[in-house]
């Protein structure tokens, strides 16, 4: 059975659907929402993600209360907080 765009994005499996003559343009959207992020936060987000797949509730708040302690001991974290607190544009160091 093949699935439309359209019904794809109505069940929740897809979060856009645009015309191929803006795919160039939301692509840029959604790269700028990226990569301005800490690559440290998006890596261990990302491993985060394939873990809890395989993992029961129970399991994934604990991996969850295991990763808070590894986050805050990376430079970005800390960078991420002084930037909030000087109201400024982080600068990742990506570590």
């Amino acid at each position: 059975m093949r699935w439309s765009a359209a019904k794809l994005l109505e069940a929740g499996l897809l979060n856009y659907v645009v015309p191929s003559e803006q795919l160039d343009a939301k692509l840029d959207w959604l790269l700028d929402r990226i990569l301005d992020k800490s690559p440290t936060a998006i890596r261990l987000g990302k491993m985060a993600f394939h873990a809890l797949q395989d993992m029961t509730l129970p399991q994934a708040f604990e991996y969850a209360q295991l990763m808070l302690p590894t986050m805050s001991r990376v430079e970005d974290t800390r960078e991420g907080f002084q930037a909030f607190c000087e109201k400024r544009n982080a600068h990742w160091p990506g570590r």
